[in-house]
């Protein structure tokens, strides 16, 4: 039995239903290279849409899908936090956070 598996792109850690999770910090090199064979967009703002692609170099579609991960399936968890005028990526005062997100059970 093949198991599906999802990998969505959103803007804040969600858990919408009983399971177990992992959920670690990742660079944005790793965030590329989950989202590489492809992903779901759960963006639902063309503001933070914008910030992603420009911080990913990766097009990023906004879309108000509601997500609910099965077992097995990620979200790269991309979320701000700050100015993004104000704060240098990847410093304690970064304007972002990027994540994995992962349904254990």
């Amino acid at each position: 039995m093949v198991m599906r598996v999802a990998v969505y792109l959103v803007g804040a850690p969600l858990i919408p239903s009983f399971g177990e999770y992992s959920y670690r910090s990742i660079t944005p090199e790793e965030a590329r290279g989950v989202l590489a064979k492809g992903f779901v967009s759960a963006v639902w703002d063309k503001w933070a849409a914008d910030m992603i692609r420009d911080t990913l170099n990766i097009d990023v579609p906004v879309s108000r899908r509601q997500v609910s991960l099965e077992v097995g399936d990620v979200a790269v968890v991309f979320q701000i936090r700050g100015d993004p005028q104000v704060a240098v990526p990847g410093e304690p005062n970064s304007p972002y956070c990027v994540g994995l997100l992962e349904r254990r059970s």
